[in-house]
């Protein structure tokens, strides 16, 4: 998913269905740390408002994953990019096979519209 379509309704919709999602998210968006993994990915929780936020109400744990790339040839390179995910276990998803699957998901829907 991309950062622009990401809400909680979604995420909340997703977990419902017992599905999964890996999506981009805006720097804008405030997530703090409930335990820092392995991987350096942390889990945090998402919530439906700034209000729940912050009397820790209907918040869902999601895992967020930062990072950077060094690839001048791309756009984003050097930059900081975010991941959220419903895939919290470090050990079963790590956070550089996230990032790859991200990345690969673009490649593979640039070489369909060309």
């Amino acid at each position: 998913m991309d950062r622009n379509f990401l809400s909680y309704d979604t995420v909340h919709q997703v977990c419902e269905r017992k599905a999964h999602l890996l999506a981009r998210i805006r720097s804008t968006l405030i997530f703090t740390p409930i335990r820092q993994l392995p991987d350096g990915s942390f889990l945090a929780k998402l919530y439906p408002s700034p209000y729940a936020r912050k009397i820790d109400r209907d918040g869902i744990v999601v895992r967020i994953i930062e990072y950077t790339f060094n690839d001048p040839g791309r756009p984003g390179s050097g930059e900081k990019h975010r991941l959220l995910t419903t895939l919290l276990s470090a050990r079963e998803h790590p956070a550089k096979t996230l990032i790859e699957k991200y990345h690969e998901r673009w490649k593979k829907k640039s070489r369909l519209t060309r």
